[in-house]
C-alpha cells in the first residue's frame, strides 16, 4: 500500500471536510492572484479531490444520444431533402 492510498484511506470518512478545506485554498489562492488565474485554480482543485478521492462539484448529466425514433431520416445519397429541392 502506498503513501497515497493510506492518505485516501484516512481521509474518507472526512470527505465533505476534506472537499472543503480544498476548495477554500483554491479560494484563497484565487484571491491572491486577483482572480487571473480562476480557471486553472478550480480545475487544479478539481485534480486534488479526485487524487484523494474526494467528491467534486456535481456535474449535470450528460445528454443522452438521439434515440432512432427522434432522429430523423436522412435522404438517399445523391438525393436532397424535398425542402431544398429548387422548384423546376
Amino acid at each position: 500500500m502506498g503513501l497515497l492510498d493510506t492518505i485516501k484511506e484516512k481521509l474518507a470518512p472526512h470527505g465533505d471536510k476534506v472537499g472543503q478545506g480544498v476548495d477554500k485554498a483554491a479560494d484563497m489562492v484565487d484571491k491572491k492572484t486577483g482572480g487571473k488565474h480562476g480557471d486553472k485554480i478550480d480545475s487544479a482543485a478539481e485534480q486534488a479531490k479526485g487524487a484523494l478521492g474526494v467528491p467534486g462539484e456535481a456535474q449535470p448529466p450528460a445528454t443522452p444520444p438521439a434515440t432512432p425514433e427522434a432522429t430523423p431520416e436522412a435522404p438517399p445519397a445523391g438525393e436532397a431533402p424535398p425542402e431544398q429541392n429548387p422548384p423546376a
